[in-house]
């Protein structure tokens, strides 16, 4: 079987990352990149000993797939120029940024001839699939409540290293771009969200969008949820978790397990916690591309129709939309209703 032709869109930070988990996938073969920026695509061509393109079109017209890298505020015609070009859209996270393009993409995708993914590399992670398999199962007995807390840290530098970053339009500040892993692999155990009260303003960085947000998040089970995450909490603190039902309870820290607690599920094949652990708390990029890798795979499956894809474009429009109701919910003072 030939190899999928993959093509980045955009050569910042997280397109290094995805180069290093292609890397891992056979199944492709990365082509070539286009930036707006020249010199840049070259030097990043240069580095992986890839093509880069003079043109977004000639990066579209030579490619099968291609991996959208830009900044969050452009996804949303990034998406559509690859529908227009018959290209296979793998898309950083977030897919877009507001309810509208959400539901553009959406009604896209249904009439395009292609696929699309959003990234969410961490719904890929063993540890995750352990304990949404216990949650599924019902080991959890009626879930009760999830605690989320995100408290890392971006440096000032951080912020000011590109014009995009901390903005409203294009960022979308701690929600959109740090918060946005940790509530989509909580959506992904505790199911559908119906109400959010929500505060989210910026304390620290002097950015436009917030850099501090407190959600509680009402399921549609009864069960409740409560999202804490900042990138003003110096030094930064690894993601940590703690799923809660009336059989028992499970902590995790990034992608280990810090506490597990439940009757008749006690070996586990996932890591505990303890030795040196992986987390973007204070370096955005001290990440492991193998899950990346995985969920590119898993692409590449749907794209030639192989089972079915474990992580789909409503599961990442509902992230988005919640994220958005908690926007609404600080904005308007009240209770928002999905």
């Amino acid at each position: 079987m030939e190899p999928i032709k993959t093509g980045l869109l955009g050569y910042g930070a997280v397109a290094h990352m995805h180069m290093k988990a292609l890397a891992q996938c056979p199944e492709r073969k990365v082509i070539g990149v286009y930036g707006p920026n020249p010199e840049k695509a070259k030097a990043f061509a240069e580095q992986y000993g890839i093509t880069a393109f003079p043109t977004r079109q000639a990066l579209l017209e030579a490619n099968d797939c291609i991996h959208i890298c830009t900044p969050t505020g452009t996804h949303y015609q990034d998406i559509l120029d690859c529908f227009a070009a018959g290209c296979h859209a793998l898309v950083e996270k977030p897919l877009c940024m507001t309810d509208e393009e959400c539901d553009l993409i959406l009604e896209a995708a249904k009439k395009a001839t292609v696929e699309i993914m959003p990234v969410s590399q961490y719904r890929y992670s063993p540890t995750y699939r352990e304990v949404k398999k216990a949650a599924d199962s019902g080991a959890f007995g009626k879930l009760l409540s999830a605690n989320v807390k995100m408290m890392y840290y971006r440096t000032p530098e951080y912020y000011r290293s590109a014009p995009w970053r901390g903005t409203v339009k294009e960022d979308g500040g701690v929600l959109m771009t740090q918060a946005l892993h940790g509530i989509d692999v909580t959506l992904g155990i505790m199911g559908k969200p119906v109400w959010v009260a929500a505060m989210a303003q910026t304390m620290l960085h002097d950015i436009e969008a917030p850099d501090t947000a407190v959600a509680l998040v009402g399921m549609e089970s009864g069960a409740a949820v409560i999202f804490e995450t900042s990138t003003a909490s110096a030094p930064g603190y690894p993601r940590q978790y703690c799923f809660s039902g009336t059989n028992g309870a499970v902590e995790m820290l990034e992608e280990t397990i810090a506490r597990w607690d439940i009757p008749g599920k006690e070996q586990l094949t996932v890591p505990m916690a303890g030795g040196e652990l992986l987390s973007g708390a204070s370096d955005p990029m001290n990440l492991d591309s193998s899950l990346h890798a995985a969920q590119f795979t898993d692409f590449s499956n749907q794209i030639r129709g192989i089972g079915k894809p474990h992580y789909t474009l409503e599961e990442g429009i509902g992230t988005v939309k919640l994220i958005n109701a908690i926007f609404r919910s600080q904005k308007e003072d009240r209770k928002v209703r999905l």
